[in-house]
């Protein structure tokens, strides 16, 4: 059996643009939310 991998470039850039950087932003909210701190950053800012 012979193994094949293929070597794939990830670039990552700051510029705001691709993929990389909708999922680092839906994975930061998805974890601001699970730990309460949405909740807690929404009520420090009301007072």
């Amino acid at each position: 059996m012979k193994t094949i991998a293929s070597h794939r470039t990830i670039i990552a850039s700051a510029d705001g643009t691709g993929l990389l950087s909708h999922a680092g932003s839906l994975l930061l909210l998805k974890t601001l939310h699970l730990t309460g701190l949405d909740r807690a950053l929404s009520a420090h800012l009301e007072r």
